[in-house]
């Protein structure tokens, strides 16, 4: 936890690349069973960026059977993610699973942009602001966020 909340910070700068690009993104080469990809989602919580729509992670590992435990707790907590068996160092990959928030979030065609919708980096975001309270949508779905633990 403590490492995860170092890299989160204050929040400040976090909160900046959300804006500029819509999201982040974390690559744990080392992933177990994915306990700092839980930290780090927990340390962006408690700093008031939603992790479940700002967050992209990659992980990997060697070992199948924490591949296997890392996808279900990343699934569960509905952590965007691509969850890849293979070795790191020889840039080895044998399988690899979405997470079911991976592809309710459309987050391939995101991260081949390689920015979201609506954000800084959006040159058409303002016309589509626009287009949004001149159209409000029929039936806004409230967005809930999952708490941890």
């Amino acid at each position: 936890t403590l490492m995860a909340r170092q890299q989160v910070g204050n929040g400040d700068d976090l909160r900046r690349l959300v804006a500029e690009k819509g999201f982040v993104t974390v690559c744990e080469p080392a992933a177990g069973a994915g306990a700092m990809v839980i930290a780090i989602a927990e340390a962006m919580q408690s700093q008031g960026v939603n992790y479940q729509v700002e967050l992209h992670v990659t992980a990997q590992d060697i070992d199948a059977r924490a591949v296997h435990m890392s996808y279900l707790q990343l699934s569960l907590l509905h952590i965007p993610a691509m969850v890849v068996l293979g070795n790191t160092l020889l840039a080895e990959e044998r399988e690899h699973w979405y997470t079911p928030a991976h592809i309710l979030g459309l987050w391939s065609a995101k991260l081949k942009r390689g920015y979201s919708v609506g954000s800084a980096s959006d040159h058409q975001g303002e016309s589509l602001a626009e287009d949004s309270i001149a159209n409000p949508p029929l039936s806004p779905a409230p967005l809930a966020q999952m708490l941890l633990f």
